[in-house]
């Protein structure tokens, strides 16, 4: 799947939920869709140790439980589960990408923080595969996004968590 198809089915996405109506919803509900109507163009970014095979994050592992099949390729388990000894992005700069987002006419990035394969890109007490304990890279990424986007005050934020992650990811990891 390329960067222009997913991009279309994102925006169709979006257009689904920009003709829902408010009838049923609480008021605060209504309030933040509303918002998200206002809002139109939002940027919702999947990144993490996958991006050094090119592939799809978590679904692109081989034996990954499958109710979403995935496009391939596949990348062999033992080597999809080794990727984060090697993620080390040191070109990494929140602000440059937040910049160029505020730049393209984005009014919101939603960011995931930890997908189905468990790892995340932020610190945490729960499991030491995470980005600053399990990487050469060591640094929190969610929170320098975060950050930044607060500090700029121009686009809204949102973090998304996958909360189901495949067995093998919840071992924690040392």
């Amino acid at each position: 799947m390329n960067l222009k198809t997913n991009m279309v089915r994102g925006i169709l996405a979006a257009a689904m939920l920009a003709g829902t109506t408010l009838s049923g919803f609480a008021a605060e509900d209504k309030d933040k869709l509303e918002w998200f109507r206002d809002a139109k163009l939002g940027l919702f970014v999947h990144w993490g140790p996958s991006s050094l095979e090119g592939v799809e994050i978590s679904w692109a592992r081989q034996d990954h439980p499958y109710d979403h099949p995935g496009k391939g390729p596949f990348v062999a388990n033992e080597k999809y589960d080794a990727l984060y000894k090697r993620f080390n992005p040191v070109k990494f700069d929140a602000d440059a990408w937040m910049s160029l987002a505020k730049e393209a006419g984005f009014n919101y990035v939603v960011f995931t923080s930890k997908h189905h394969d468990g790892f995340a890109l932020f610190q945490s007490a729960a499991s030491r595969y995470n980005v600053v304990d399990a990487t050469p890279f060591r640094r929190d990424v969610v929170k320098e996004l975060l950050d930044n986007l607060r500090d700029r005050r121009t686009v809204a934020r949102a973090a998304r968590y996958s909360a189901r992650i495949f067995a093998r990811a919840r071992r924690a990891r040392t």
